[in-house]
């Protein structure tokens, strides 16, 4: 995070005495020095739209409730905000059909309670449902990132891989903070075999969020593939000193060792990896391999 938290929140608190004093004008001053230094602000883009709401700019506060929502998406007060908006700008187009009307309740169940039931059918398994939920709220909220993002986790589970690539680049563009959305781009290119394309995408993950676990975890598996295996550790070892006790990376990182003759080393992360979890075939089909070449 660049910007100073508590200025921000110390300008916001301000920029709201303002608006609810009838302030306009001072107010949308400081909404927008506070959107200038930090263009994701969830709170700023929420209170800045409902002054523009205020002000008789329905269409002109979309946009910032949208990306309030993309940045924090579990906030029904943001949701409210933007069907307001929808609504006024739904009065002033009286051409729009009755099927397209949006109200409060269907617009929270479609996208929270919606969001929820996608969860629920991900979880289980069951992908061709998740995927119909995904596609049925993008169609109604193409603005929403978390409809593309759970879309795109679909369509990968479900081995679309290229077109998973697409929607992750949309969901990319809705929520640029998200980085879950880069990680996930990386695993389809894996999939895909363009592991160099993967690696990328997994570094920039890593530089959104430095302790992402799987990440690492992933960027060491294509640095192996593509026979940097030092780099593969490396890169297995910053996920093991954010948590230590997980045995695959125990494993991977035994398996790279392996992979450089370098078999006493390996034999100690495979037998770690037992330790952690004693029915790991992998770890022991790995072991027994590193024995068997052992030079002992």
């Amino acid at each position: 995070m660049s910007y100073n938290e508590t200025a921000i929140n110390e300008v916001l608190s301000l920029a709201i005495e303002h608006h609810q004093k009838g302030s306009f004008s001072e107010a949308e001053k400081l909404y927008r020095a506070i959107l200038q230094a930090a263009p994701n602000h969830p709170d700023a883009n929420y209170n800045f739209g409902i002054l523009a709401l205020d002000m008789g700019y329905a269409k002109e506060s979309m946009p910032f409730f949208e990306t309030a929502i993309n940045n924090r998406p579990l906030v029904e007060a943001y949701y409210l905000g933007y069907i307001d908006a929808y609504k006024i700008i739904e009065a002033h187009e009286k051409n729009i059909s009755a099927s397209s009307k949006i109200s409060s309740q269907t617009s929270i169940k479609l996208i929270q309670q919606e969001l929820g039931k996608w969860s629920k059918l991900h979880s289980k398994g069951q992908h061709k449902e998740a995927e119909k939920i995904s596609r049925e709220m993008i169609n109604k909220y193409p603005k929403i990132g978390m409809a593309w993002k759970t879309l795109g986790i679909t369509l990968i589970e479900t081995k679309q891989y290229i077109e998973s690539l697409c929607i992750n680049k949309t969901a990319l563009k809705l929520l640029p903070q998200d980085h879950e959305i880069p990680y996930n781009i990386g695993v389809a290119f894996q999939l895909l075999g363009m592991l160099k394309a993967a690696a990328i995408c997994y570094s920039r993950a890593i530089d959104m969020k430095p302790d992402y676990l799987e990440a690492h975890n992933n960027l060491g598996t294509v640095l192996q593939k593509q026979g940097d295996f030092a780099g593969g550790i490396a890169a297995y070892e910053k996920a093991l000193s954010i948590k230590s006790d997980t045995y695959n990376i125990q494993n991977n990182i035994g398996f790279a060792l392996s992979n450089q003759g370098m078999f006493v080393e390996a034999d100690g992360y495979f037998n770690k990896a037992l330790e952690l979890e004693s029915d790991f075939e992998g770890a022991f089909s790995n072991l027994l391999f590193s024995l068997n070449y052992h030079p002992d």
